[in-house]
């Protein structure tokens, strides 16, 4: 689907027709998981996390501007009760990956060397993004995983596109040093 296929579904939502919020959550759910895995480190919070994520969302899709891509108005939804979650219990771990396992490899990839390289590299990345403080992870995956521009980042978090650009910027910088690190 494309991105102006979110709004009509929006649209038919507002109009009545509840169960195409469905369309919403089979789109959305994995990314949304995936933030709750990585933020919460616990299966059973981030499935907890995730669907009140789509709860709230939907309770407030009316509040959505329609002018607006749907993605980051939900991912801001899920960062919110993941901060939420936080407070309550600031002891817990992060963990998890922000990519999934059928993006490191290419099912047609029959060079068994390049899969192993692949995952390997992809296997550093993930530890070196687990290692970054979570306004500088979140950044970079939104950016170069989701491909948000610097607006819908500086929307999700609230911060000046200036920010966003040197989060993104440290994130990125100290990444390279975990991994280098790592490399060695």
């Amino acid at each position: 689907m494309k991105e102006h296929a979110d709004i009509d579904i929006v649209e038919q939502i507002l109009d009545g027709k509840k169960n195409w919020y469905r369309f919403i959550m089979d789109k959305y759910q994995n990314p949304i998981f995936s933030l709750m895995m990585r933020t919460t480190g616990s299966r059973s919070d981030a499935e907890e996390l995730t669907q009140e994520t789509f709860m709230k969302a939907y309770a407030a899709l009316h509040r959505f501007d329609t002018k607006k891509k749907f993605f980051p108005w939900l991912y801001t939804i899920g960062m919110n009760l993941f901060r939420d979650w936080k407070r309550k219990d600031l002891n817990q771990p992060r963990a998890s990956s922000p990519f999934s396992e059928n993006q490191l490899v290419d099912e047609n990839d029959f060079n068994q060397e390049l899969v192993v390289t692949r995952k390997e590299d992809m296997a550093l990345v993930q530890k070196g993004l687990s290692m970054l403080p979570l306004d500088y992870s979140e950044v970079v995956i939104l950016r170069f995983r989701y491909d948000l521009s610097i607006r819908e980042i500086s929307e999700i978090f609230n911060i000046s596109m200036s920010a966003s650009k040197m989060r993104i910027h440290r994130g990125l910088k100290q990444l390279k040093q975990v991994v280098c690190h790592e490399n060695k």
